[in-house]
C-alpha cells in the first residue's frame, strides 16, 4: 500500500511504500524461514 504524506506531499520520500500482514495466513508467510526474511533473521538470534 501507499501512504501520502498531507503536510508535504512532494517532499522527497514523502511518498512510502508498506506491506503488514492483515492476515494469519500472510503472516505465516512472512515467518517462513527464508535466507532473506528480516522476520526469520531476528526470531534465530
Amino acid at each position: 500500500k501507499v501512504r501520502h504524506d498531507p503536510q508535504a506531499p512532494d517532499a522527497w520520500g514523502a511518498r512510502i511504500t508498506y506491506d503488514i500482514p492483515l492476515n494469519e495466513a500472510r503472516m505465516a508467510q512472512i515467518m517462513a524461514d527464508s535466507k532473506d526474511n528480516v522476520y526469520a533473521l531476528r526470531r534465530q538470534q
